[in-house]
């Protein structure tokens, strides 16, 4: 939710960072509720990074929530569009969004999947926050966990955090130190 002249900014990042899991098998699904502008913050992309190996999102070890890494925003393409509009996003898509400076709200819902043998890998407290929200909506529960990637980085934090925004402006702050 990012409402009127104060809907925080979300920095440059990938899911796949947060979440990590045996594989890439994972899609989310972002449904617009209002109307979506660069000016109310909409979500910018960078098509096709998807492709290429997953960007550092670290800083003396610990995970910062955002890619810590150059990105060339040059790529980024914003995804504006009217209340309804859906988008799919893979788990590698670095993303973004900026600060809401209209005077409308810009909300929208995600919903996120992955394949049935797409397990998380444990990394602390952090990995089963979503537990009571996971559903199998088609197919079979696997019995055995597909590993695609030779190399998964684990987020490792360096305090306590509740949200993405915490995280990102705790980064934020120890920059400015």
């Amino acid at each position: 939710m990012k409402p009127p002249h104060i809907g925080s900014v979300v920095e440059w990042h990938q899911d796949w960072s947060y979440y990590p899991l045996t594989n890439r098998d994972s899609v989310s699904i972002l449904f617009y509720l209002d109307d979506a502008s660069v000016e109310n913050g909409c979500l910018q992309v960078i098509p096709r990074q998807h492709l290429q190996p997953l960007m550092d999102h670290t800083t003396g070890g610990f995970f910062r929530g955002k890619i810590t890494e150059k990105v060339d925003e040059s790529q980024a393409l914003p995804l504006e569009g009217k209340a309804g509009s859906v988008i799919f996003m893979h788990c590698m898509t670095p993303h973004a969004s900026l600060t809401n400076t209209s005077d409308k709200s810009r909300r929208t819902l995600i919903l996120s999947y992955r394949a049935a043998d797409a397990y998380p890998i444990y990394c602390g407290v952090m990995s089963t926050s979503a537990d009571p929200h996971l559903r199998l909506v088609r197919g079979q529960y696997a019995t055995a966990a597909r590993v695609t990637e030779r190399h998964i980085p684990i987020p490792r934090y360096e305090t306590k955090v509740a949200s993405l925004y915490e995280l990102q402006e705790q980064a934020r702050s120890a920059e400015k130190k």
